[in-house]
């Protein structure tokens, strides 16, 4: 039986919007999404056909390439240089932001930041709002599962098949296949 999608249970349960058997005006094939698919590409986006953007959700990159079957939920803040793979998920209040890489089959819970860059503050004469910023960036690789209320900060790489629990502060590079918890984040 194919999931009926309304356009506020897309939004806020987008993974029904991108379900094989999803119909209707809130699905990503639907008019409402392809529509704002048609919008973030005039503006320079890559974006798949299957992905889906809730209609809540604040798209002000730079560049954004979202894969296959991937979705941006409602309240999702992207900004910078953001590339996120296929069958992705970007759950609600969640921010990824600066220059951040996302391999295929990521997983990021509600509430998380993700973020690719840093205030330089070395200065301690001048306000930190104007001594700009810098990038390292951020690599998570596929099949990665970051749970609800993450911090990841920049100069972070998440290895492929890792878990990285609710709560959790990244501060350093997490190896593939683990399971990190805590703050600061340990394996």
């Amino acid at each position: 039986m194919p999931i009926p999608t309304g356009s506020r249970t897309a939004a806020f349960a987008p993974w029904t919007a991108v379900a094989d058997d999803a119909t209707g005006p809130g699905s990503a094939a639907g008019p409402a999404n392809q529509a704002r698919l048609t919008g973030l590409r005039a503006r320079g986006h890559d974006l798949a056909d299957t992905a889906y953007v809730a209609d809540e959700a604040v798209v002000d990159a730079d560049r954004l390439r979202l894969g296959d079957r991937s979705y941006l939920a409602a309240q999702t803040h992207v900004t910078g240089d953001v590339t996120i793979g296929a069958d992705c998920s970007v759950n609600v209040f969640a921010a990824v932001r600066g220059r951040v890489r996302i391999g295929d089959g990521v997983r990021i819970g509600a509430s998380t930041s993700i973020l690719g860059f840093d205030h330089e503050f070395a200065d301690p004469g001048v306000p930190v709002r104007l001594q700009g910023l810098r990038t390292r960036g951020i690599t998570v690789e596929d099949d990665v599962w970051i749970g609800a209320q993450v911090v990841v900060l920049d100069g972070v790489r998440i290895g492929a098949h890792s878990v990285v629990g609710a709560g959790a502060v990244v501060t350093r590079d997490v190896p593939p296949n683990s399971l990190v918890g805590g703050n600061p984040a340990r394996v």
